[in-house]
């Protein structure tokens, strides 16, 4: 079955540059983003694999640039449940673009100014039924511990 997929509205992504602007003021390297770098890309529904974040950022491909109105240069494609999303409250919302954006890489050589582009890996990645049944079982270093005390938590409650 085709997907339908059509580019978000304006007020959407005036809310992901909030969202930027919130992550500049702790990742001093995302200011090298700006708004004509970004695209949200809505979909009527969302795949089958993408369990509970209705939700996924991509590197842009330069192909999308060249076919699209030359004027962008776009460097990452938010794909977007809509069904999802227009459920969402607006804090909910916020945490989507938030949480996407976390995934998002930039990195400037100090010596020679070149930026590059590229996705992160979130340190902690764990299925429920794992967290369930062995709780933190792997070696956590001190820059995520805290982290890995809420998620144990988490599982407990479950």
């Amino acid at each position: 079955m085709a997907v339908n997929q059509w580019k978000a509205s304006q007020g959407d992504h005036d809310l992901l540059w909030e969202i930027v602007q919130e992550h500049i003021a702790t990742r001093v390297a995302m200011s090298h983003l700006a708004p004509e770098h970004l695209c949200i890309l809505m979909r009527d529904t969302a795949p089958n694999g993408w369990g509970i974040i209705p939700g996924k950022v991509m590197k842009a491909n330069k192909v999308l640039s060249i076919l699209t109105d030359k004027s962008y240069e776009y460097k990452f494609v938010f794909d977007i449940a809509a069904d999802k999303w227009n459920t969402l409250q607006d804090v909910q919302k916020r945490a989507l673009l938030y949480h996407l954006c976390c995934r998002i890489d930039v990195v400037e050589n100090e010596e020679t100014g070149e930026v590059k582009f590229g996705m992160r890996v979130p340190p902690i990645q764990a299925f429920p039924e794992e967290m369930e049944k062995y709780g933190m079982w792997w070696p956590v270093d001190e820059d995520h511990e805290d982290m890995a005390e809420v998620l144990t938590e988490a599982a407990k409650v479950r």
